[in-house]
């Protein structure tokens, strides 16, 4: 499958957003890194990653498919990056359970890690709130 990334302006926080177009089935991934919001409009798969037909049968084309589409905005979002690691995993953090979770993976792992952050949006003052709880990227 080919993919066109981009960028766009995120619909929640103003920020920049990725975008993950897949060009061959005009299926499409966004997620912003500044407050987590996510958009996916995608064909319907089973738990194993198999497209769902309507008719039940071997037949793919795009009419005999259900399109989805799911935005999540979350209280935050996160970013986490292993000191051996060449990657930042980001995500977001739906409740304040996830946020305490995720503050709690960090400080048991604390060792390992070379960056965590938790970046949240107020919806009311329109501000995104970064918090850093390592950052070993830049000198102190």
């Amino acid at each position: 499958m080919g993919s066109v990334l981009d960028t766009m302006e995120c619909p929640r926080c103003k920020g920049e957003a990725t975008t993950d177009f897949y060009y061959k089935t005009g299926e499409e991934y966004v997620f912003c890194p500044s407050c987590g919001y996510r958009r996916e409009c995608t064909y319907l798969r089973d738990e194993n990653g198999n497209l769902v037909t309507k008719d039940g049968t071997d037949n793919y084309e795009f009419k005999n498919l259900f399109w989805t589409e799911k935005e999540v905005q979350p209280l935050a979002c996160y970013g986490i990056k292993f000191k051996e690691s060449i990657a930042t995993q980001m995500g977001c953090l739906e409740t304040t359970e996830k946020i305490e979770e995720f503050r709690a993976e960090v400080e048991s792992r604390k060792d390992e890690l070379e960056l965590a952050y938790i970046s949240s949006y107020d919806t009311e003052s329109e501000t995104t709130t970064l918090e850093k709880l390592i950052d070993l990227t830049t000198p102190s």
